[in-house]
């Protein structure tokens, strides 16, 4: 899953990408999650992001999220991957990423 918003020109990227990591922590709850900091290649750049490892029950996520500056604002980008059993992104997760880095230009 993807999800992309775009906030205010006048958003700070690194408030709106602490303050989006904050409110995933409160709602899955910071035993569930464990961050590191992870890129994710767009248009053929590596971006930096936060992986957000998370752990509901018998269900393992991971949500990488990152915030993106153009001209026309900040977007704020999660990408979100049910994972395997053993951890692993499943061919999906990574078939999406591969798509975004072909296809996802900002200006």
């Amino acid at each position: 899953m993807i999800i992309l918003t775009r906030a205010g020109a006048s958003t700070d990227p690194a408030d709106l990408l602490k303050s989006t990591i904050d409110e995933l922590t409160k709602r899955f709850g910071a035993k569930n999650i464990t961050p590191s900091d992870a890129k994710i290649s767009l248009n053929g750049t590596k971006q930096p992001c936060v992986d957000l490892g998370i752990n509901l029950l018998e269900t393992k996520l991971r949500d990488r999220v990152l915030t993106l500056q153009t001209k026309q604002g900040v977007y704020l980008v999660v990408v979100q991957d049910t994972l395997n059993d053993d951890g692993s992104v499943p061919e999906d997760g990574n078939l999406t990423l591969q798509l975004l880095d072909k296809t996802l230009k900002m200006n």
